[in-house]
């Protein structure tokens, strides 16, 4: 119930007090158990404990396959949470990783039921999300329209999955630089997700964020700022004020504020997420350094070269103390 509610703090309390219960009482390989651990993979991975959700949805994947065989249907659910997780917080390494296992079920359901059946055409949305991780804008467009194309044509297709197939199209529109036809399937979804999952939810909150950056890349900024407010209560409220999409969401809208003439504001919003994430999980927290070096980016990109050196050093800094081998972000701060 909290995570239909986006109420993620509490579906996380209450699914590791259930975790306990069913290990005590079931043990650890028990599918009650497994079940449990897919469900606060997921909910630990909103509230910013990547960790622990990698461990949960990696357990829960393999007490399934070792149990059910890799064809069960919740074998092949536990491997697409671990995909889409992989995928959407930013996990290094996470965006080869979780296209491979996307390709993997999609492979098995297409074999057993059909490239036209719902579950092909969600995995296909999802391979189709994967391709523009990747920067394959135009790989990410033509399965996205494949996607919605075969959904449509089913005789019933629920709210939900037409916003997922609407959102990665819009995101190959987008990259694919149409911008008016990547603002139409946002538009679409901005309009269904009161309907679909309830004002100020995630699906909510992703739906605002991603209309918001489409009118940015069209200097729309008012607009853009307009959306990118909403989205950032939303998040803030159910994700929390340290969370990869708060940052990301934080630093659109202090670019939309520097479009319109309006830097104090910009560089507040940078400040104070900084100041959430050193907060809540420290300095040397990964996501603390991306927000260091993103907001270092903006700060570049608008002419403020000292603030913006002075923070792509202190982060290079954090990165060269707490990592043995580079990865792409210090790269970045570099």
């Amino acid at each position: 119930s909290y995570l239909g509610l986006s109420r993620m703090a509490d579906a996380t309390r209450e699914l590791k007090r259930a975790l306990e219960l069913y290990r005590s009482q079931f043990g650890g390989h028990d599918l009650r158990t497994a079940e449990c651990l897919h469900m606060l993979g997921w909910s630990d991975s909103w509230v910013g404990d990547h960790e622990q959700a990698d461990l949960a949805l990696r357990t829960a994947a393999a007490e399934f396959e070792q149990s059910l065989g890799p064809r069960d249907d919740r074998t092949l659910s536990a491997k697409l949470s671990l995909a889409m997780f992989l995928m959407q917080m930013g996990i290094e390494g996470g965006y080869v990783e979780g296209e491979q296992l996307v390709r993997e079920v999609l492979a098995i359901r297409r074999e057993r039921l059909g490239d036209a059946s719902r579950d092909a055409i969600m995995v296909k949305a999802m391979l189709s999300y994967a391709r523009h991780a990747a920067g394959d804008g135009e790989g990410a467009r033509q399965l996205g329209q494949d996607a919605l194309a075969q959904l449509l044509a089913l005789p019933n297709h629920t709210g939900s999955d037409e916003f997922f197939c609407r959102l990665v199209l819009g995101n190959g529109e987008l990259s694919c630089g149409n911008q008016t036809e990547a603002e139409e399937q946002f538009r679409a979804i901005v309009k269904s997700s009161d309907r679909v999952a309830g004002t100020g939810s995630l699906p909510w909150a992703a739906a605002h964020y991603r209309l918001g950056f489409c009118l940015l890349r069209q200097q729309r900024w008012t607009e853009s700022e307009d959306n990118l407010r909403e989205a950032l209560v939303a998040f803030r409220r159910t994700a929390g004020l340290s969370h990869t999409y708060t940052a990301y969401c934080v630093v659109q809208l202090a670019r939309a504020y520097f479009g319109q003439g309006r830097p104090e504001q910009a560089r507040t919003q940078l400040r104070n997420i900084i100041h959430d994430c050193v907060r809540e999980i420290g300095p040397d927290h990964p996501r603390t350094l991306w927000a260091m070096t993103n907001s270092a980016f903006v700060l570049l990109e608008h002419g403020h070269l000292e603030e913006a050196e002075s923070l792509a050093r202190d982060a290079l800094n954090r990165y060269r103390r707490t990592l043995n081998v580079p990865n792409r972000h210090m790269l970045d701060a570099i």
